[in-house]
């Protein structure tokens, strides 16, 4: 069974454990090496978007900047703090973030330019928020069922798809998190948005770039994220994989990792991905 993760938070953002609990989690479970990746989520318009009022229930550092240089001091010293506590341990712990690929003019530079002063091991994306046409205003997906159509919404959700798949092409992140997260919201079929989806699972294939199977998705809804016809798909499309838990408690580390090895046994997926910066 897979002993590592790459996708898990600390107090730094939204996570309810410190760096200390959850690499301390890591060694009792065996891990053999742990990647934290608190949130970066950079939008200069958070603060008007109509969600504000439930984005600001879960504000913590680095979720919800206006913009990059006001995060790069903070993040660093974050990257520093890890990497200081690392040394005491037995495992291997890299650095990332988990960032949300915004579309509005100007925000891949300000990316960029952030990537460049904050020495980070890698960077993963998936997107939790959908936005206008010009991407000038961001909703939260469960918002968008009061404020919009459901022709305007499943607009917006084939928007939200197609800005995955740009930002796969991009080549700027190591891996693809939770890739069908928006089938929260009211209007999500995965018929609906299959073509999107189809597109997304092509970009990845073409950049032979890494997706996770989150066992987050079976502890919150029975299902990983993505959803299992999905995973099969990226089998057929020899897309590689890495099983993630998307933990922001220590105690959720590994979490239902024996499960969806038994799932993707079941399926024969054998081409799996491993973070390598040695």
């Amino acid at each position: 069974m897979q002993k590592y993760t790459y996708h898990c938070h600390t107090t730094f953002s939204d996570g309810k454990s410190s760096i200390k609990e959850m690499l301390d989690q890591a060694v009792r479970l065996g891990f053999t090496e742990i990647g934290i990746s608190d949130h970066l989520a950079v939008h200069k318009n958070f603060m008007q978007s109509p969600s504000w009022p439930r984005f600001s229930e879960y504000y913590a550092p680095h979720i919800y900047r206006n913009d990059f240089k006001s995060a790069i001091n903070n993040f660093q010293r974050h990257a520093d703090n890890i990497r200081l506590i690392a040394a005491n341990y037995p495992l291997k712990v890299y650095v990332g973030a988990e960032v949300d690929y915004m579309i509005y003019d100007g925000w891949l530079d300000e990316f960029a330019d952030f990537r460049k002063q904050v020495d980070l091991d890698y960077c993963l994306t998936g997107n939790h928020y959908v936005f206008s046409a010009d991407g000038e205003t961001l909703y939260h997906p469960r918002d968008i069922a009061v404020l919009f159509s459901a022709e305007e919404q499943e607009i917006i959700i084939r928007r939200h798809f197609n800005t995955l798949t740009t930002a796969v092409k991009s080549g700027l992140f190591d891996f693809l998190a939770h890739l069908d997260f928006m089938r929260k919201a009211a209007v999500y079929t995965q018929e609906r948005f299959m073509p999107e989806l189809d597109e997304l699972l092509k970009a990845l294939a073409v950049k032979n770039m890494p997706a996770e199977v989150s066992s987050k998705g079976l502890r919150r809804s029975g299902e990983p994220y993505p959803a299992l016809p999905l995973i099969e798909k990226m089998r057929r499309s020899g897309i590689p994989v890495v099983i993630s838990d998307d933990a922001h408690h220590a105690e959720d580390l590994g979490a239902d990792f024996d499960k969806i090895e038994k799932i993707l046994q079941k399926m024969n997926y054998t081409n799996r991905w491993k973070l390598n910066k040695d």
